[in-house]
């Protein structure tokens, strides 16, 4: 989903092709890369999830506390996989899977659909 503001575009194109790395993973049984997609989510979440979180304070949406804590428990899962990948849980891959799937579907193409919404002025400023 194209949501029109470039730095979120950027992020879910991101997002979707390390999401299409941890497939061919898991239908291939390759793990080695596996620290590096999870370094990767993390990165992206650090990078991406400010941005989104600072233009959705600026432009007044109401579900803001609600994005907020979905953000909170993504990072919660990438600390979580950090620790399976510690301890060699075997299905690691396919958990990894499922979640970007999950988020994928109900993150990225239901819940950041608001920014569709918003708007750049004149000034650059986003508004909803």
């Amino acid at each position: 989903m194209k949501t029109g503001i470039p730095q979120i575009d950027e992020y879910n194109q991101g997002f979707e092709e390390v999401m299409k790395q941890v497939q061919e993973y898991s239908i291939t049984k390759n793990y080695d890369r596996l620290p590096e997609v999870i370094s990767e989510l993390e990165m992206l979440s650090l990078i991406g999830f400010p941005y989104e979180e600072e233009l959705l304070k600026n432009s007044g949406v109401s579900n803001l506390e609600a994005h907020l804590e979905q953000h909170g428990l993504f990072k919660a899962k990438v600390k979580q996989f950090k620790l399976e990948l510690e301890y060699l849980n075997p299905s690691l891959s396919d958990n990894l899977l499922v979640f970007m799937k999950k988020w994928y579907l109900s993150h990225i193409q239901q819940v950041d659909s608001i920014f569709v919404q918003i708007q750049v002025d004149e000034n650059g400023e986003y508004h909803s």
